[in-house]
């Protein structure tokens, strides 16, 4: 499932940065295909969260904020795909590597995920973690592929 779920990641990544233009399913590739299929059972709506902790050398912290995480990914009933890693050091200036965490979320609907922000188990994971985060940011996203 794993392996399964960063494919599929990796893959609407090289889809929305490997165009200039929305292409049709006719004009994918076999592998665009492949991974255009994938995509379709997990949703058109992609949550992306990045997290910078306030004591990201705390391992105590790190424990405390990946247990909570992993917790919330449980318990939540809306999201069909979910990422929660680490970030992965670069030294090429167009990888932003600042953060600590990223947490992916995909949806079948846009209905699906506003509901998922009310989300009594996104509340609890946000007050749990709240002493833990210097900050977030947040980028939401809708599939251009047809």
């Amino acid at each position: 499932m794993i392996r399964k779920t960063v494919f599929v990641i990796f893959g609407l990544c090289v889809l929305a940065c490997n165009t200039n233009k929305t292409k049709s399913v006719e004009e994918m590739t076999a592998s665009e295909k492949e991974v255009f299929q994938e995509t379709q059972e997990y949703g058109d709506y992609v949550h992306s969260v990045y997290v910078w902790l306030k004591n990201p050398n705390n391992d105590a912290d790190r424990e405390a904020f990946e247990t909570e995480m992993k917790q919330f990914i449980h318990d939540l009933p809306y999201a069909k795909l979910f990422h929660f890693g680490k970030v992965v050091p670069s030294l090429r200036p167009v990888v932003e590597s600042s953060y600590h965490y990223s947490f992916i979320v995909a949806f079948t609907s846009e209905e699906k995920m506003k509901q998922y922000d009310t989300d009594p188990a996104h509340k609890t994971f946000l007050a749990n973690t709240k002493n833990l985060i210097d900050s977030i940011r947040v980028y939401d996203s809708r599939n251009l592929m047809e």
